[in-house]
């Protein structure tokens, strides 16, 4: 039954090469944007950490 579907997987991707390269493209642009989402989040927090602390000091 596995190798059954195993065959069935691979009989998928090779006959639908398009498919499975939209696909990978899809996932690799929402890893990229997931990715850079959590990079300019982390920024945004810094950086409003970094003045709050100036702020401190200057008052």
């Amino acid at each position: 039954m596995l190798t059954n579907l195993a065959d069935q997987r691979l009989a998928i991707r090779v006959r639908h090469p398009v498919l499975r390269l939209d696909g990978r493209l899809l996932r690799d642009s929402l890893f990229k944007a997931l990715f850079f989402g959590h990079v300019i989040t982390l920024m945004i927090r810094l950086t409003s950490k970094y003045h709050s602390i100036m702020n401190h000091f200057v008052s």
